[in-house]
């Protein structure tokens, strides 16, 4: 199928072979090379078309035709200007693998045209009305895969200023691609902000942008209005009212309508979000980097808390002797809530030697914790290559890659909502260090506390909890050789190995 590109044309249908159209007679080509195949849409200064280039092998592209809805002058002459913008945006921009790359801008046939890179794939608004809302896992993705987009556009001089779902196109290999800068804007330079035009999306766009005034915070601000309504599925009534946010206090109400679903995410992503979302320029993230370390300095391990932050109502809920036993503080209402859908498992399997951490993945999304705590103890002794003596000392500890041992401690922790992992236990370990010394009574204090003793007393294997209530930083167990029953959880596993793992700076 070919289609005519003249505004006018009453039937812009045409067959491929076609060159010119059948119905107004205008050249199907232009500058006898792009054609357009499909009209994909429009805005409010242009309509936008997938097409071929007959000189790159036919190759798909995007064709943006030049056709603002305005009718007065100063409103045509402003839109033409962001038209041209676009052009010179992308082109300043040069090539970078998540924005489209400017292939030609030039007129013709009196309209102007901007050609660019075809991106394949579906707008994560289309995402989620296929697939519902999404996962804090899809959430960390889409954050880590933007920031250090919009640190690159920021660092260009260059804020998009239009940031939401529906510019965010993924591509078959899950890369996030950020689209439609047509009404990006060029930063001063020297004063930091830049006064512009007022445009953006309602529900995405922070005050400043509104009052005409854009900056690197700017785009931050509907970068995080896009995580929450992607999480919550919570878009902009047609009366132009946001159910997520609460107009009498002033503050965004997402973290309730979560909990009122039953669904829970990490504390760390909350307060990322929440920085994000701040309506003072000031307390906002000012810059894609800062998030970055934000993100980077936590380890993607969240802060449990003791009690609730928000009035909520009161629910009823047995406890067994058996979880009342097995817990080492009261529970909170956060505890009780039922498990979110587990993250997609390949995000987390980095390995620097080639590990598979498949199976480990599995057990616990099936929450199979002993299974999952073997093949842990199976996957450290391989890495350190004590596989065949079946222990560990402190060198070989040592020489456990860093990422791998990443790996196992953010699948752990992820899989169990911030229970379980090293990098659990490396917390509780380091407050037992910084109130004493490093002794044998640091060890049982560090038992006590994680649930490996009982009554002064060190656990059997075959009495440890391999359940989701038990203590935290209970799991996984520090079993450094393969011993069945009988044998007590610190056999084999002195003070300086737990010291010289629980210390490593990775987790």
């Amino acid at each position: 199928m070919s289609y005519c590109l003249n505004p006018q044309c009453p039937n812009p249908h045409n067959l491929d072979k076609e060159n010119f159209c059948l119905y107004c007679g205008a050249s199907l080509w232009l500058k006898n090379r792009y054609k357009a195949i499909q009209f994909l849409g429009e805005g409010g200064f242009a309509r936008t078309f997938k097409a071929i280039d007959r000189d790159r092998l036919n190759s798909f592209c995007v064709i943006k035709q030049f056709l603002p809805q305005a009718y007065n002058q100063p409103a045509i002459t402003k839109a033409s200007e962001l038209f041209e913008g676009e052009a010179h945006r992308l082109y300043l921009l040069g090539y970078h693998p998540q924005i489209p790359n400017l292939w030609a801008y030039f007129e013709g046939d009196r309209y102007l045209y901007l050609v660019e890179d075809f991106i394949e794939g579906c707008n994560l608004y289309q995402e989620f009305k296929q697939q519902g809302c999404f996962t804090e896992a899809k959430i960390w993705d889409l954050l880590k895969q933007l920031l250090p987009l919009l640190q690159f556009i920021h660092q260009a001089g260059i804020i998009h200023r239009d940031l939401k779902p529906e510019n965010i196109i993924r591509k078959p290999d899950g890369t996030l691609v950020l689209i439609d800068f047509g009404v990006s804007k060029q930063l001063a330079i020297q004063e930091g902000e830049t006064i512009a035009t007022v445009t953006g999306t309602p529900g995405y766009t922070p005050l400043e942008q509104m009052r005409g005034r854009v900056y690197p915070a700017s785009d931050l601000y509907s970068l995080g209005l896009t995580c929450i309504r992607l999480l919550v599925g919570c878009w902009l009534n047609a009366d132009g009212s946001d159910d997520l946010y609460d107009p009498l206090s002033g503050s965004w109400i997402w973290e309730k309508k979560l909990f009122d679903r039953g669904i829970r995410v990490g504390d760390r992503l909350v307060l990322i979000l929440n920085k994000l979302l701040q309506e003072q320029l000031t307390r906002r993230y000012q810059s894609a980097s800062e998030v970055l370390d934000s993100i980077a300095s936590d380890r993607l391990i969240p802060e449990l808390p003791e009690f609730p932050t928000v009035s909520i109502p009161t629910i009823s809920v047995q406890l067994t002797p058996e979880s009342v036993l097995n817990s080492d503080k009261p529970k909170t209402l956060f505890s009780r809530l039922p498990p979110p859908p587990k993250p997609p498992l390949k995000m987390f399997l980095a390995s620097q030697v080639g590990m598979d951490y498949r199976e480990l993945g599995e057990y616990l999304i099936e929450e199979k914790w002993q299974d999952a705590d073997r093949e842990t103890t199976n996957l450290i002794l391989k890495l350190a290559g004590r596989d065949r003596v079946g222990w560990l000392d402190c060198d070989s500890i040592a020489r456990i890659p860093a990422t791998d041992l990443k790996t196992l401690n953010r699948l752990w922790v992820i899989y169990s909502q911030g229970r379980f992992g090293f990098g659990v236990q490396k917390r509780i370990w380091l407050e037992i260090l910084g109130k004493e010394k490093l002794n044998a009574h640091s060890v049982k204090a560090f038992g006590d506390r994680v649930g490996w003793r009982r009554g002064d007393r060190w656990l059997y294997y075959e009495q440890i909890t391999f359940a989701r209530g038990a203590a935290i930083g209970h799991l996984p167990l520090h079993f450094t050789a393969r011993w069945g029953k009988g044998f007590h959880v610190f056999c084999g596993w002195c003070l300086r190995t737990l010291n010289a793992l629980l210390c490593r700076e990775e987790l």
